[in-house]
């Protein structure tokens, strides 16, 4: 991987975070993220490779890219927002937002998501 390319494994059946991928793509002005949706057999490798089950679709996973350093939750989101154009950049202050505080906010949103956002039939695939 190269060190300023970064893998974001995300949701392939989730709205929300299939809307997030093209809002990150449309914001990415280095272009530095690649997306793999976690239902693919690369997906799951990536995930399995992290520690992360595909079970914990309440999360997506960020590699950076050189460090192979794995992000999940409010970190991944963080570090995803450090990346793209102003004014989303500054989302980063959220760093200062203690991580448990955080991650609830994450954890309440990713648990609701296909309930408020809904799901695709079918896995999108970034592009």
């Amino acid at each position: 991987m190269q060190p300023d390319t970064h893998i974001v494994v995300f949701d392939g059946i989730c709205n929300l975070c299939s809307s997030l991928v093209d809002f990150i793509t449309a914001r990415d002005p280095g272009k530095v993220f690649t997306f793999v949706p976690m239902q693919t057999s690369r997906g799951q490798q990536l995930l399995d490779a992290h520690g992360v089950s595909i079970d914990q679709v309440d999360t997506f996973l960020l590699i950076r890219g050189g460090s192979g350093e794995a992000l999940l939750r409010s970190d991944a989101a963080i570090a995803i927002a450090a990346r793209l154009r102003r004014p989303w950049n500054l989302l980063t202050v959220l760093r200062f937002v203690p991580r448990p505080i955080r991650d609830r906010v994450y954890s309440f949103v990713a648990s609701n998501r296909y309930r408020w956002f809904g799901k695709r039939a079918t896995c999108k695939l970034p592009g």
